[in-house]
């Protein structure tokens, strides 16, 4: 990479399988929630959860990944999933210990189990509720089950889109969970997506119709009984009760949490983006417009404005961990061999002088790679021996894509990605060359190594 140029990747949480429910909490500060008491370690649950699997499930293979913290399991038949325990051990800490036992047992009772649904849509139907999920939660569905990702991927779920990152679609709620209906499901009980829709989102405004508020001036929490906070913003009737000026800024910090400011309310928004910063690590804040026709769309504002870089970090914090998902995903699902391409992750690159930043793609000479959607992509030419790295050239990514446009191959992913295999040519890299002002001023290219 070039010198001084400040690259960070982030460890992100990947959690493909849908977890249990667990009762949320409108506290804006979290009081009750800030974090499990000294006397239930993380890793210790973890490893009580492991040993609780393992014993369950003697036929399965089953791994603890602490980066992620999520138990990852395999049985017979290929069946695979992930139990994510950030929200289990938050729910585990206010149980006392024996309380605690059968709480693990119940857990990893889920793994490997094929949900149990009613065979017909009139048996069904009074206990399907709408869902407000992160678009990569389905998208990661569709490229497990894939033969070959990078052809073609099952049908899109049915499902209602809120911005760029959220999808909206059905689940089957249980006391313990809410399993999401697909495309297949809603075939065998012979009813369409529509008539499903209508009659879930019927049952959520009668649900929605006394919603409870909590004020911290101007940033207000609202609950609505339930652990499907999140649906709401399928409701803009319901959010409007917070009685807040003008167009809304609504944040879904997780499933069973809701935040929201005026969006002309600038107290109100460093607040919100205080919260949303400071969250636990397995929160995925998303946020999104509302406005007074009861449109969404996703958050941004001006760049002038003196919160529009905060705001602007959320959104690409989300991006990045829809990013570390699918990689993560994809390497799981090609394995790691000779003839397999490596999936690139975005890097960030910020001048630590003036602060800029901006995201970066990296394609190695002669390693053919899954490139994901960056603002700047930059060829290089690794050194295994010595471990260091030289920059061929560098452009934005529309020049660099219309440059590629014969070579590079779109897979159909979401986030996007593009199957490249060839660098350009010698004489293309040098006219193409490497113009970003804050990258030529970082120096000789230097340090470094494969990806």
């Amino acid at each position: 990479m070039l010198a001084g140029l400040v690259v960070s990747i982030v460890i992100g949480v990947v959690a493909v399988r849908l977890g249990g429910r667990r009762e949320g909490t409108t506290e804006i500060g979290r009081a009750e929630d800030a974090g499990p008491p000294s006397s239930l370690d993380a890793e210790s649950f973890a490893a009580d959860m492991l040993a609780a699997a393992k014993a369950a499930h003697p036929e399965a293979s089953i791994r603890y990944a602490a980066d992620r913290y999520v138990l990852v399991w395999e049985v017979d038949g290929g069946m695979r999933g992930e139990l994510a325990l950030g929200k289990a051990h938050r729910e585990a800490a206010s149980l006392r210990a024996a309380e605690r036992r059968a709480f693990v047992a119940k857990r990893v009772a889920s793994i490997g189990a094929e949900p149990l649904l009613p065979s017909t849509f009139a048996e069904a139907e009074a206990h399907l509720v709408p869902i407000v999920r992160p678009r990569i939660s389905w998208e990661l569905a569709r490229l497990v089950v894939a033969e070959d990702p990078l052809s073609a991927l099952p049908p899109e779920p049915p499902h209602v889109a809120i911005g760029d990152g959220l999808w909206g679609g059905l689940a089957f709620e249980t006391d313990e969970q809410l399993l999401r209906i697909d495309a297949a499901r809603l075939a065998r009980w012979n009813v369409t997506f529509d008539k499903a829709w209508a009659g879930a989102m019927d049952r959520l405004a009668k649900r929605s119709s006394a919603p409870s508020f909590r004020r911290d001036h101007g940033l207000v929490a609202i609950g609505f009984g339930d652990a499907n906070a999140s649906a709401r913003v399928l409701l803009p009737s319901a959010l409007l009760e917070a009685k807040l000026a003008g167009d809304l800024a609504v944040a879904i910090p997780r499933d069973d949490e809701l935040l929201v400011a005026s969006a002309s309310d600038d107290e109100a928004l460093g607040r919100l983006a205080d919260r949303l910063e400071s969250g636990d690590d397995d929160d995925e804040p998303r946020v999104v417009r509302i406005g007074a026709n009861g449109q969404t769309t996703d958050f941004e504002l001006p760049p002038a404005h003196p919160l529009h870089a905060r705001f602007r970090g959320l959104r690409r914090s989300a991006e990045d961990r829809d990013d570390r998902r699918q990689r993560d995903a994809l390497r799981d699902k090609l394995g790691d061999h000779e003839d397999v391409p490596f999936v690139a992750t975005r890097m960030h690159a910020k001048n630590p002088t003036t602060g800029d930043e901006v995201i970066l793609a990296i394609h190695s000479e002669d390693v053919t790679t899954l490139l994901p959607r960056a603002d700047w992509v930059v060829f290089q030419r690794v050194d295994m021996a010595t471990r260091t790295s030289t920059v061929l050239a560098c452009g934005t990514w529309d020049r660099v894509s219309a440059l590629q446009k014969e070579r590079w191959k779109a897979i159909p992913l979401w986030p996007p990605r593009w199957l490249a295999v060839d660098h350009p040519s010698a004489r293309e890299l040098a006219e193409l060359g490497c113009d970003h002002p804050m990258l030529k001023a970082m120096g000789r290219p230097g340090g470094g190594r494969r990806p």
